[in-house]
């Protein structure tokens, strides 16, 4: 729930409109730019901090985690510190 200035809650159409409005100002590219890249990076970001998949299944209110793992994006350069952390 997101409130407006005077207190009364924002309409969905205005938290899209500015998520999209400063998603554009960080660069985001315009074919995501919506609050359901927020879901993205919020999994993301948790899997990056090591918090298990199961918890992040439940703070994310995913009935599967299946699902949850939808959301989750390993980038190439996170594979490479894996890789490092083996010690052969």
């Amino acid at each position: 729930v997101f409130l407006s200035y005077r207190l009364g809650t924002l309409e969905r159409s205005a938290v899209y409109r500015l998520v999209r409005k400063y998603l554009g100002q960080c660069g985001i590219e315009k074919n995501k730019r919506g609050p359901h890249i927020l879901r993205h990076t919020f999994a993301t970001t948790l899997m990056k901090k090591d918090v298990s998949l199961f918890k992040i299944k439940e703070l994310m209110n995913h009935k599967n985690i299946s699902t949850t793992e939808k959301y989750l994006h390993v980038v190439e350069e996170d594979l490479k510190d894996a890789v490092e952390q083996i010690k052969l």
